[in-house]
């Protein structure tokens, strides 16, 4: 759940500093540097000093500059929460 809504976060703004996370969220620091460590893996997010930017030049989520926008946010977080690629 802390995923998607990071996500469509930064698919509206593009870049979010940590400390908003923190107060957006009201658990330990620790939760959501876990959650922002997988979405790193995932490809999806890349985090800089004190900020967390929404990748978008991944082949996958780069395929999907075709799409509206509202149709890029729906495969992007189908695929966080299937797991699995995003196919265009």
């Amino acid at each position: 759940m802390r995923k998607k809504v990071i996500i469509k976060e930064l698919l509206k703004r593009k870049k979010i500093k940590t400390a908003e996370l923190y107060k957006m969220f009201p658990m330990a620091g620790e939760t959501i540097r876990k959650d922002l460590v997988i979405l790193e893996k995932e490809g999806l997010i890349r985090r800089y000093y004190g900020e967390i930017l929404i990748r978008e030049n991944q082949d996958d989520i780069q395929s999907l500059g075709i799409l509206s926008k509202e149709e890029r946010q729906n495969r992007i977080l189908k695929y966080i929460h299937h797991k699995k690629t995003v196919r265009v």
